[in-house]
């Protein structure tokens, strides 16, 4: 059930989080009045103005300094030069994906620039133009879905600090992060469209499963250079990064990975779902990157992130405590105690149980009401308090906007991947739902 937005039990499709471009739309016409929910936010988030090394991508026209009119993306700095983002946001993508198939990217988008405002609809400066791009051997887009844009002026510290690309550790490492991640990205605020070009920032989203990890592995036939997160991020937040939430608390900024593509819900009002890019299955590829645009780390200093720290071996059961170092071994937290890592649970299981905050947890059997304590229910498979009762149905209202929408131009459609079944997760297609 964790997983039934990747289509458990039937096809489903998972639409590309980021257009290819867009066109204002003339007066008048469908989309000047798009109906929008007046109390929905993007996904819990908020406005975001202070997180300036979260930066948005812009392709099509427009001058350096002028407002995105083009498509929206997003990415993080992870060099004073270079940006972070999805690589179908900088090069052209089928309107349909299979990945069972092992469809290619295409050729280069134009236009490409970057900024640092809060609000690309109406930025005028902080604009950065991107000078090359660069992407995977790879030209396969499932498991590839990532690109470096080296800029041709570097943002000053002043003005944002560069984050960490996490290819220091394994992402599925216990003893170096925890089971939770913040996203920030420039998307719309629903499937239905609107508010993107708003730097925004969610709450708390659980990662669901990674390749390797022994508490959280994916089905055996997902990509091993991808992981798979909860909800959160919408169409227009493709190439934004996934901030390690223990680490974020403490003022640290390490990104996980970068986002290539999501779902939504069958009645299509709640973008749901996400799956994202690994930076530490591209660990070489940003590395060498990395070191091109600082012409050997002449430029800027070598940061420490670029040393490779294995994760440890584990010890024979008979060896006794390490030494040194966090321990392995779960602690003895129980049911409902709050929790950073998987590792400091009994069961093994931290999780947001949907309040922004990390509790532990325990698998359950959702067709056995006796699988969870008194005060819990199982849901997605794991015991969790009770949602709460929802609220009434906000009016909608009909808002007039000439924004121009993370959506592709009139001679283009975005791609779409489709999932099929836990074991095969992404498989046949069907028509994207509109």
């Amino acid at each position: 059930m964790r997983f039934a937005w990747l289509g458990v039990g039937g096809v489903f499709v998972v639409s590309a989080l980021a257009g290819s471009g867009c066109s204002t739309p003339s007066v008048g016409s469908e989309q000047d009045e798009p109906v929008a929910s007046a109390a929905q936010a993007i996904q819990g988030g908020t406005v975001d103005t202070t997180s300036t090394f979260a930066v948005g991508v812009c392709s099509g026209g427009g001058s350096l300094n002028s407002r995105c009119n083009g498509g929206i993306c997003s990415g993080a700095l992870i060099l004073p030069n270079v940006v972070a983002t999805a690589r179908h946001c900088v090069d052209a993508s089928p309107a349909r994906i299979d990945c069972a198939a092992n469809p290619v990217f295409g050729a280069r988008k134009s236009g490409l620039r970057v900024t640092t405002n809060a609000n690309m609809n109406a930025a005028q400066t902080g604009w950065y133009a991107v000078s090359s791009v660069a992407v995977p051997d790879d030209d396969h887009i499932c498991g590839n879905d990532i690109a470096l844009l080296v800029l041709g002026t570097a943002i000053p510290a002043a003005v944002a600090k560069p984050i960490v690309p996490g290819v220091q550790y394994q992402m599925w490492d216990p003893d170096q992060y925890g089971p939770a991640f913040v996203g920030i990205g420039y998307g719309n605020t629903s499937p239905n469209g609107g508010g993107s070009g708003t730097r925004r920032r969610s709450k708390p989203i659980s990662v669901l499963c990674v390749p390797g990890s022994d508490t959280r592995p994916c089905p055996s036939s997902f990509n091993a250079k991808e992981f798979v997160g909860g909800d959160g991020t919408c169409s227009g937040d493709s190439g934004s990064s996934a901030f390690e939430y223990t680490l974020w608390e403490n003022g640290s900024l390490l990104s996980f990975g970068v986002l290539s593509r999501g779902g939504e819900s069958d009645d299509g009002t709640q973008c749901q779902g996400s799956v994202y890019t690994r930076f530490d299955a591209h660990r070489d590829f940003v590395l060498s990157v990395a070191k091109a645009a600082t012409n050997d780390w002449t430029t800027y200093p070598e940061p420490s992130w670029t040393a490779y720290k294995p994760p440890p071996t584990p010890k024979p059961a008979d060896a006794g405590a390490p030494e040194t170092g966090t321990p392995t071994q779960p602690s003895d937290l129980g049911l409902g105690e709050a929790c950073e890592r998987d590792s400091d649970c009994a069961s093994e299981v931290c999780v947001d149980p949907g309040d922004g905050t990390l509790a532990c947890s325990q698998v359950c059997d959702e067709a056995d009401e006796t699988s969870c304590p008194d005060g819990y229910v199982c849901r997605e498979s794991l015991c969790l308090p009770p949602l709460p009762e929802p609220p009434p149905a906000a009016a909608t209202t009909k808002t007039t906007t000439t924004t121009c929408a993370a959506g592709p131009p009139s001679s283009e459609v975005p791609w779409v991947v489709a999932a099929v079944g836990a074991a095969a997760v992404l498989g046949a297609v069907r028509r994207r739902r509109r």
